[in-house]
């Protein structure tokens, strides 16, 4: 009879064991997948931190060459054909921080 009642138990014993393998191997499945994923996410997030900070730099760049330029103007002679040609220059830094503007505003 000992036998008897010992052997339900280690069935018992033997299914809970297995039930609690199977759960930490999921758990540990989960757990890879879950940290190939946040690294991804990581990578995209640098790369868009990369593009932002490029688009800032060129951004401030393009600002002070405006700068200069309206000081240099305000400063010098005004001849008709430079004042013409300054404004270009500003018209097209102008546009150019527009786009790049635009273009961080869109990543």
């Amino acid at each position: 009879m000992t036998n008897a009642n010992t052997s339900p138990f280690k069935k018992l014993k033997a299914k809970i064991l297995a039930l609690i393998t199977a759960a930490l191997f999921m758990i540990g499945v989960i757990a890879i997948i879950s940290n190939i994923m946040l690294s991804s996410q990581i990578e995209k997030y640098q790369q868009l931190i990369a593009v932002e900070n490029n688009a800032v730099a060129q951004i401030a760049a393009l600002k002070l060459q405006f700068k200069t330029h309206l000081e240099g103007s305000a400063q010098g002679d005004f001849d008709a054909p430079v004042v013409a040609n300054r404004e270009d220059e500003i018209a097209e830094m102008s546009a150019a921080i527009q786009v790049l503007s635009n273009k961080l505003r869109d990543e």
